[in-house]
């Protein structure tokens, strides 16, 4: 099994005695093994693994017409009796189904699994997105140290694009310029929301922005 567990000693996490997974308002940024439940349309990919510094952070797929054979098939290769695991779901429905199936499946001495439903906020990085969305508006390449930059702090490829559009609505440019943003945004979106998080993916993003502001300079 490649994963570094941590053993079980005390939990601040508060949750009813009667609920399989527990339920913490921790942020999962800050713990060192995090899963992260993705829901798609298609057939699941494999599970993808991210080293970034001491944190390891596992993406996982599960399909919506059966998702609760994947989940079963998953925590059986995927955790063990008595560690700990934190996860956080894209959806209450991912969260309800796993609660179900670890619940069937485990007895009280199986994995301990800790809902994380917070996420690190960009309050501190925000100046750091608005300059990437700058260089796209002014057609420069030298664009993918900061988005690197913010992948290796570790934010989650789902806080960046969000974060991204966030900022970009606001932002100062040609109103037709903005709308060709906004649709690559969007399309970014829905691939990470497939399950498609990657660097490559954001550094993409970026270079067509840069792409979308020539081709607009040049009319």
């Amino acid at each position: 099994m490649d994963v570094d567990e941590q053993t079980i000693h005390s939990s601040n996490s508060t949750t009813e005695d009667s609920s399989p997974i527990k339920i913490s308002s921790d942020v999962i940024d800050s713990k060192p093994n995090q899963y992260f439940i993705h829901e798609v349309y298609n057939s699941p990919k494999p599970v993808k693994k991210e080293t970034i510094g001491k944190i390891q952070r596992f993406h996982v797929q599960v399909s919506r017409d059966n998702n609760a054979n994947e989940i079963k098939k998953f925590l059986k290769e995927y955790t063990a009796d008595k560690k700990r695991y934190f996860f956080h779901f894209t959806s209450e429905n991912l969260f309800k189904t796993f609660s179900i199936v670890v619940n069937n499946i485990f007895n009280r001495d199986g994995p301990e699994i800790i809902y994380c439903t917070e996420r690190r906020e960009f309050l501190e990085d925000g100046d750091l997105i608005k300059e990437a969305i700058q260089n796209q508006h002014e057609g420069r390449t030298n664009h993918r140290g900061v988005i690197e930059h913010l992948w290796n702090l570790g934010y989650a490829a789902e806080d960046i694009i969000k974060n991204i559009f966030k900022v970009t609505k606001t932002m100062d440019m040609e109103e037709s310029l903005k709308l060709a943003f906004i649709k690559e945004i969007g399309i970014t979106h829905l691939r990470i929301a497939d399950g498609l998080c990657s660097l490559i993916q954001m550094s993409g993003l970026l270079s067509r922005l840069c792409i979308q502001a020539k081709m607009q300079s040049v009319d």
